[in-house]
């Protein structure tokens, strides 16, 4: 049996000082200046994708399990393209 090692980052959620507002890191000692700091949720990945886009790469581990990013591109019955995309959770 083949067995492969997948690297997982943790992805914490932050008060942030410098825009006082929460942010999200993949840093654990830039998150510890916040003592209310915790790992981020799915939902906190989503907003920050929709807040400024930038995405996480690879398998991160939030409260709801681990997740990765998705981009999928499909064709309807009319030739129309039809894009999705997000995290999905992969365990």
């Amino acid at each position: 049996m083949l067995q492969t090692q997948m690297e997982v980052k943790k992805v914490y959620s932050f008060l942030n000082p410098s825009i006082n507002s929460w942010d999200l890191t993949d840093n654990e000692e830039v998150a510890k200046k916040d003592p209310l700091h915790s790992v981020a949720s799915l939902e906190d990945l989503h907003d920050m994708v929709s807040g400024c886009g930038y995405i996480f790469e690879g398998f991160v581990q939030t409260i709801d399990g681990i997740v990765k990013w998705y981009e999928e591109t499909t064709l309807d019955e009319h030739g129309f393209e039809d894009y999705s995309c997000g995290y999905k959770l992969v365990n």
